[in-house]
C-alpha cells in the first residue's frame, strides 16, 4: 500500500500485478458497501462445522461431493 499516493498493488501471480487506485478503493459498490473487503480462505476440511455470515465457495466442474 502506498499510503501517499493512496494505492493498493496486489500480487495475483508470479510477475503479475493490479494497482488499484484511490477512486476504486474509496468507492462503493450499487449496494453501498465498500468495493474491496478484506478476506481469508480456508479448504473445506478445515471450515467443516464453522458459522459464518456471508460464505463464498469458489468450485470447479472436477468438483464433487465426496
Amino acid at each position: 500500500m502506498d499510503g501517499t499516493a493512496r494505492t493498493l498493488t496486489v500480487a495475483l501471480a508470479p510477475g503479475r500485478a493490479v494497482r488499484l487506485p484511490a477512486s476504486y478503493l474509496w468507492s462503493r459498490t450499487l449496494r453501498g458497501e465498500p468495493t474491496l473487503l478484506h478476506g481469508h480462505a480456508a479448504t473445506a476440511h478445515v471450515v467443516q462445522g464453522m458459522t459464518t455470515g456471508r460464505p463464498f465457495v469458489l468450485g470447479s466442474d472436477t468438483s464433487y461431493r465426496e
